[in-house]
């Protein structure tokens, strides 16, 4: 049987066309007490595949309305989600978003999971009561998965220790975070600075980020000033090679023409390009 087209993974899970199976699984769940196996069966699969959506699509932000229109199935949608939501919440593989971006570099994911899930298990009670009390619609509420921050912080730092950098602006650790969009690549890097893995500082209005411990020193943002302007000076002479190779070209294009002016034109113009490329060797050298 063919993978039903709304199966929002590249992988096809097979218990996704078992229309008994799914029925079971999209329904409410039922008192854990009255089955404790099947609840925890049940509670896996959906949450292998909230974490395995977030890697697989660079996002690591839902809300529970938003996740019912990813696993909607036959225009039915599961009705089992925000139990799943608050089950990760209580075990610290979720937070809220606001919540997540109130930490800050003394309070490490760690830190807040033991203080808030382990010491103080009060506090769902309370956030809950909360949501009641001023009429929060937790269908909104936007959550960040930790799972994904964690894996996908811990792939920045292997990729910059692959290549053997650490800093760099914003705009280059969202290319090397390899993010769904400018909002997760900036979550990303809260968490790695908030488990000390990475620190940041605002330098001439643009944020930079250090890949590693540690804070950043004015030396290391040299360095980098140094590297950035190498890195567009080589990029300008690639580019000036591309035009004189094209000068040389349409010359010879015209000799065979007979178009001889327009042939000398065209190699004063590959001359005049050689003096800017032989200028920016110079300084790079």
């Amino acid at each position: 049987m063919a993978s039903d087209p709304s199966f929002p993974l590249k992988q096809p899970l097979k218990s996704w066309n078992d229309d008994k199976r799914m029925n079971s699984l999209f329904s409410p769940f039922r008192q854990k007490e009255s089955n404790p196996v099947d609840y925890e069966t049940k509670l896996k699969f959906w949450v292998d595949l909230i974490d395995s959506w977030c890697l697989e699509n660079g996002r690591g932000t839902f809300t529970v309305k938003y996740l019912l229109t990813v696993f909607r199935r036959k225009n039915a949608f599961p009705a089992c989600l925000q139990t799943v939501v608050e089950e990760l919440t209580r075990s610290g593989d979720v937070m809220t978003k606001d919540r997540f971006l109130s930490l800050d570099a003394t309070e490490s994911w760690a830190r807040w999971a033991v203080r808030s899930i382990v010491k103080t298990p009060a506090v769902w009670s309370f956030n809950k009561l909360k949501e009641a009390l001023i009429e929060i619609d937790p269908g909104e509420i936007e959550y960040v998965s930790i799972k994904f921050l964690k894996a996908a912080g811990t792939d920045v730092v292997v990729k910059c220790e692959k290549e053997g950098r650490t800093m760099m602006d914003f705009d280059e650790f969202y290319r090397v975070a390899n993010a769904y969009n400018e909002e997760q690549a900036s979550l990303i890097l809260r968490w790695l600075t908030n488990e000390r893995k990475a620190s940041t500082i605002v330098h001439s209005g643009k944020l930079l980020a250090k890949i590693g411990p540690g804070a950043i020193s004015e030396a290391e943002i040299a360095v980098m000033k140094i590297n950035d302007t190498l890195s567009r000076l080589n990029q300008a002479v690639e580019i000036l090679e591309k035009e004189k190779n094209l000068a040389v070209e349409d010359a010879k294009c015209y000799l065979r023409k007979n178009m001889r002016q327009s042939a000398k034109n065209c190699l004063r113009r590959k001359n005049e390009i050689e003096k800017q490329i032989t200028k920016k060797h110079e300084t790079i050298g």
